[in-house]
């Protein structure tokens, strides 16, 4: 009896698993921002994403004709708002996401939603409702980089007619679930910012080809060009997400050509760095000194991942044209890889570092041998040096190579920063004039799980850049906890010319950098 009934129960369906989405789920179907952030929530009319676990069918299936209805493949979605029940119209749903679009009839205001699969109904979840909220599509289909457009993949001329796709303009009159209601909203005032000018628009509203898809067709203007310039939208005062585009008054566009990644996928891949850090401020602790970091590792064992990538990331980004700024949610860094299994090498004694200001030494540690570091810590003034390991070591060969090195550290150091207000960075710079940095700024806030941050290219030279109000009060207002804010404003840079491969006898990657950053933790405000 025990054998059947085990038998019995074996062939038995699983019970359903009941929709869950997170409380930071329900988000603009372009951009993804959540309803907390200053310019989130979900616009009229707009196609909105929710994100979670069984949420729909793992093969997912989506519409393919008009009218929509109001269930797809047993997934629906309610809206509860200000006592009114509003159903959506599901247009494409899966296991872990489902877009849809929100009836314009749903009044604007704080609401939650409840989505249903097969009879089983998930908790309501926090949703919010704007007039505006509009996201733009992207490339990568994560709201950050260049943007979906038309014409697509090329280099756009001053003067040149483009189209961007987006999402939450505002409501369009008609009912569009039996079917795309183009039509220019001209009462919906749209501005586009193509890095900080505003271009001619020419329409705005919604697409012919989709229900809730807006175009816009704006005019390139004049007097800026960049591989990345950043492009965002106003609808209604509120912003979008920040974009790309790429703009030469002739030619084509090239962005910044690096080497080919050397691959480290192997168990006996050599790989030396040397890194200098100039820590101007703690990122960690308001009140911490200053710290000056002089590593060098020398290693034999597989390396999982580009090792460039992470280092790359402090590069100020010479595809955007100087004076501007962007905005992007999400991490700073990805994460990275863990190296296990490495073997050290010998590099020989030390690497000296020899030039205006002396001779500074990073010496191989007594604990760790393939760790090299300068016990002093103090700057190292700017000008040319040279870095050398001298006759070299048992395991890597003799190198030597000539490097600039800079010294840069902010002056302005407010602790309350008004997001309403331009902002006046400025700093100490010792270096070639022509350099760049970049000036970065975030803050979480109590929204989401996910920063929202700004970043800004300037002229090292320059001595000070200030950050426009348009681009802070995309911030949200920070928190902080034991009296440290969550809130981030540093400037960094890198040696000039960037990151760079050096050569040795015994090494398949030799790198080295120079990274100087300033930091300090403001609240937001």
């Amino acid at each position: 009896m025990r054998v059947h009934l085990a038998l019995a129960l074996a062939v038995l369906p699983a019970a359903a698993q009941r929709p869950f989405v997170p409380l930071d789920g329900v988000v603009n179907g372009a951009n993804y921002l959540p309803g907390c952030a200053p310019n989130g929530g979900i616009a009229q009319g707009a196609l909105f994403t929710v994100f979670g676990s069984d949420l729909g069918p793992r093969q997912g299936a989506r519409v393919t004709v008009f009218p929509l209805t109001e269930s797809l493949a047993g997934v629906s979605l309610r809206v509860d708002m200000a006592g009114l029940r509003f159903a959506s119209w599901p247009v494409y749903v899966g296991a872990s996401q489902v877009g849809a679009i929100l009836p314009a009839a749903v009044p604007v205001g704080d609401g939650t939603l409840v989505l249903t699969y097969n009879g089983q109904i998930s908790d309501p979840v926090p949703i919010r409702v704007r007039r505006n909220a509009p996201g733009l599509f992207t490339v990568n289909q994560r709201g950050t980089g260049p943007l979906a457009m038309d014409p697509s993949a090329q280099t756009l001329r001053p003067g040149q007619l483009a189209t961007i796709w987006a999402t939450g303009l505002g409501p369009a009159p008609g009912n569009e679930a039996a079917g795309p209601i183009p039509g220019d909203l001209t009462e919906i005032d749209t501005r586009v910012w193509v890095g900080d000018r505003t271009a001619r628009v020419l329409y705005r509203g919604r697409s012919g080809c989709c229900a809730g898809i807006d175009q816009i067709i704006f005019e390139i203007p004049a007097g800026i060009e960049g591989c990345q310039v950043p492009v965002n939208i106003e609808a209604g005062g509120v912003s979008s997400n920040f974009g790309s585009i790429a703009i030469a008054a002739s030619g084509t566009c090239r962005g910044a050509q690096r080497l080919p990644p050397v691959s480290g996928a192997r168990p006996d891949f050599r790989f030396g760095l040397t890194i200098l850090i100039d820590g101007f401020g703690s990122v960690l602790l308001p009140s911490a000194l200053d710290d000056y970091v002089r590593l060098a590792f020398f290693q034999r064992g597989r390396v999982e991942g580009d090792v460039e990538a992470p280092l790359h990331a402090f590069e100020a980004n010479a595809e955007v044209p100087p004076g501007l700024c962007s905005v992007r949610y999400g991490v700073e860094f990805p994460p990275q890889p863990e190296q296990p299994n490495q073997v050290a090498m010998d590099a020989g004694t030390d690497i000296g570092i020899t030039g205006p200001g002396g001779t500074f030494r990073i010496a191989q540690s007594e604990l760790n041998a393939r760790r090299y570091e300068d016990p002093r810590r103090v700057v190292i003034p700017a000008g040319r040096y040279r870095i050398s390991n001298g006759p070299g070591g048992r395991d890597v060969g003799p190198f030597g190579f000539d490097t600039e090195l800079i010294t840069l550290r902010m002056l302005s150091r407010r602790e309350r920063i008004p997001r309403s207000e331009d902002l006046r960075v400025t700093w100490d710079y010792q270096g070639p004039p022509e350099h760049l940095l970049t000036v970065f700024g975030s803050s979480r806030g109590a929204c989401g799980r996910e920063l929202i941050s700004f970043s800004c290219v300037a002229h090292a030279g320059d001595g000070e850049f200030r950050v426009p109000a348009r681009i802070l009060s995309l911030l949200p207002p920070s928190t902080s906890i034991f009296g440290v804010s969550n809130g981030a404003l540093n400037i960094s840079t890198v040696t000039p010319g960037g990151l760079r491969r050096f050569t040795a006898p015994g090494l398949d990657l030799g790198l080295f950098v120079q990274i100087s950053i300033s930091a300090i933790r403001p609240l937001y405000e």
